[in-house]
């Protein structure tokens, strides 16, 4: 029998380096998308609990400045920071394909015609940023869904959805942390992890712990205020976005002048 032929034109996905990125990331992508919408779902239903989380000396100790917030308000504290850690997660995985495809010897290949490296490296940037957005967007939406219908006076979805953007500065800031990494460090992908394992500790624990004020000022968490508790600052926002700039132009840079594996 004949061999079935193929499209005589290639799909509108791997016409672009922001297509193909995105054709090889678009399964995991999804499966976090999805994912994080369910776990913000499955952590709305904590909500109900929590005044009996509120009264747990564990729960003070993590809190132990917001006596005068009630304890709905304080667990929606705690879990929105829970939320903008996890989210960390797909940002960096989505970012590091891009080395697991060079580690593979793929890399050269797509190098070696049209395509700069200056717009490969764009492609994944551009789609771990987006991810950096959508995912803790459908994380909150997940958590108001499911909230509305469990709680007698649930949060206005304004007001729990902006308590999470807020921290996607200090999100920007991993992703810069990762691309810097990918062009100047490429087999150092295992410190960013490192990194983010101490800004999970740091993040979640640090209160119970005891860490001292500059160990938790190590993290770009730390600087993010903890809505309703804290007022939003312009000055930290943009100062924690241009940190995720200057790291992201950095990567750019030393990617350029790079060698890539072959």
């Amino acid at each position: 029998m004949p061999q079935r032929q193929g499209k005589a034109d290639a799909s509108i996905f791997l016409r672009s380096p922001a297509g193909l990125a995105w054709r090889l990331n678009r399964s995991t992508f999804i499966s976090w998308a999805a994912g994080m919408f369910v776990f913000g779902a499955a952590l709305s239903g904590l909500l109900g609990e929590a005044e009996i989380f509120g009264d747990s000396e564990a729960f003070r100790m993590m809190m132990p400045y917001a006596y005068n917030f009630s304890a709905v308000e304080l667990f929606t504290i705690l879990i929105n920071a829970i939320i903008a850690l996890v989210c960390i997660a797909p940002v960096i995985i989505l970012m590091f394909k891009l080395t697991g495809e060079e580690l593979a010897q793929r890399t050269e290949h797509v190098l070696s015609g049209a395509v700069s490296r200056t717009n490969h490296l764009a492609g994944y940037v551009i789609i771990a940023f987006i991810a950096s957005v959508l995912i803790p967007f459908l994380t909150s939406l997940g958590l108001w869904a499911v909230g509305f219908f469990m709680m007698d006076s649930p949060i206005a979805f304004g007001v729990m959805l902006l308590a999470i953007m807020v921290y996607v500065p200090a999100l920007w800031v991993m992703l810069g942390i990762a691309v810097f990494i990918v062009g100047r460090f490429p087999k150092a992908t295992m410190l960013c992890w490192a990194y983010y394992g101490y800004i999970f500790v740091a993040g979640f624990f640090g209160g119970m712990l005891g860490l001292p004020v500059w160990a938790m000022r190590l993290s770009p968490v730390y600087f993010v205020p903890q809505l309703p508790l804290e007022e939003v600052s312009s000055i930290t926002m943009l100062v924690l976005t241009f940190a995720a700039g200057g790291l992201t132009l950095l990567g750019f840079i030393f990617y350029r002048r790079r060698d890539i594996k072959t």
